[in-house]
């Protein structure tokens, strides 16, 4: 009875020996191919494998940034080979149709989880199958620097100072741990693009250490350079937003402190007074860092020393003034070139405005003169009517009015001539 048993076993064991040998090619398919989580997410990752024979190995490792090949686990060691932590469990299962499912139970996604996956049976790697895992992983650091030529200096105070003439470099730099991705980083100005106006220069690193993960180092530089900065920058906010998917967006912001020359804008060039009227004459300057101000009339300063005279000030941002010089009554004197120079450090900027005498001129009604066309035919007129009358008169008269018609018409052709001469 031993002896049949003994012959059964080893008959069984001979078969499945010629079954593995002549086998069929083993299936391999994950359940998704391209998968992407956020940081902290649940995962779980399954892999069928088909046809397997007696004693077959199925492993499942990951490739790394670097392509560095990270066993995972087999169905000869359950237990993870490499993250002995809590966060993933590993489940083998054999089914009665010669296929083996390996199921991947994350708790907790961190980016260092991030790869390609495998599956595939042991001694026959090349048929396997591929997964794609992204991790987004949140910006670890973002922050601002100078660049200039002793290197990238840190920015004191969250300000930058730029001065006509300068080259501004700038350099925003987002660090993101354990990230197979990087974070898209724009800068703006108070909400402004600003990409025609600088030229940037994107550069991402990967850095990788013996007793750490790799993370990615993005960097993002822009060059500014101009010989008059706008002054509307100054007191403006310069700000840099690192963008990852799956996490809101991180922002650093740095304000902008451009010093220019001043500049001047008045209401107008020309000005129409009359003797007695009040005059005033209104200007904006700006300029950073604030300098001198002065009103002068054919190069005389002008100062407040009589009633007659006033100069006001008004500020309306930290580098603009409003500026008046206001006269209250004016006479011939006044009529002359009024110049506002506003200098600084960086430069000085001149106004002119001239005052002129308002004249008012008099219309007189115009008289109205005939022409000679005008006046002969008045005289036609007149002629006609005479006759007329003659005709119809009494004709005792009528040689009495054929002499008088003769006679007006003797005096009216030497007027005609006068008037032509």
């Amino acid at each position: 009875m031993a002896s049949e048993m003994c012959s059964a076993l080893l008959m069984a064991f001979i078969a499945i020996c010629l079954w593995n040998e002549h086998g069929t090619l083993a299936a391999v398919y994950w359940d998704n191919h391209y998968i992407e989580v956020t940081q902290g997410d649940a995962l779980t990752l399954t892999c069928t494998v088909t046809d397997l024979r007696f004693l077959d190995v199925v492993r499942v490792s990951r490739k790394d940034a670097s392509g560095t090949e990270l066993p995972i686990a087999d169905n000869l060691k359950v237990k993870p080979m490499f993250l002995s932590n809590i966060r993933l469990k590993v489940y083998f299962s054999f089914n009665q149709n010669g296929s083996a499912t390996s199921v991947l139970q994350y708790k907790e996604m961190l980016g260092e989880d991030a790869g390609t996956f495998h599956c595939y049976k042991l001694g026959d790697e090349s048929n396997s199958d591929i997964l794609n895992l992204t991790v987004f992983v949140p910006v670890d650091s973002l922050k601002f620097s100078t660049i200039s030529m002793d290197g990238i200096e840190s920015i004191a105070d969250n300000e930058i100072f730029l001065s006509e003439g300068n080259l501004l470099s700038v350099a925003c730099t987002a660090v993101v741990n354990a990230s197979r991705t990087k974070p898209l980083l724009t800068i703006s100005v108070d909400s402004e693009d600003i990409s025609h106006i600088f030229t940037p220069i994107e550069q991402t690193k990967v850095i990788r250490s013996d007793a750490g993960p790799a993370y990615f180092f993005s960097e993002k530089k822009l060059r500014y350079e101009t010989q008059k900065p706008e002054p509307r920058w100054n007191d403006a906010k310069l700000t840099c937003t690192a963008q990852q998917n799956g996490y809101q967006d991180v922002e650093e912001s740095v304000f902008l402190r451009v010093q220019y020359r001043p500049v001047v804008t008045c209401l107008q060039a020309d000005e129409y007074a009359k003797v007695g009227d009040g005059v005033s004459f209104s200007c904006q300057v700006a300029s950073n860092p604030n300098g001198t101000i002065v009103w002068t009339r054919n190069s005389e300063k002008i100062l407040e020393n009589d009633s007659n005279t006033l100069l006001t000030k008004q500020l309306i941002k930290p580098d603009v003034s409003e500026i008046s010089l206001n006269f209250m009554a004016i006479d011939e004197s006044h009529f002359s070139i009024y110049t506002i120079t506003a200098e600084n450090d960086y430069g000085l900027y001149e106004y002119n405005i001239e005052l002129h005498e308002f004249e008012e001129q008099l219309h007189q009604p115009e008289e109205h003169t005939a022409s000679v066309e005008e006046t002969d035919q008045n005289e036609q007129i007149d002629m006609k009517h005479f006759v007329q009358q003659s005709k119809t008169s009494g004709g005792k008269d009528r040689y009495s009015n054929v002499i008088l018609s003769i006679l007006l018409a003797f005096t009216s052709s030497l007027m005609h001539i006068v008037l032509v001469d």
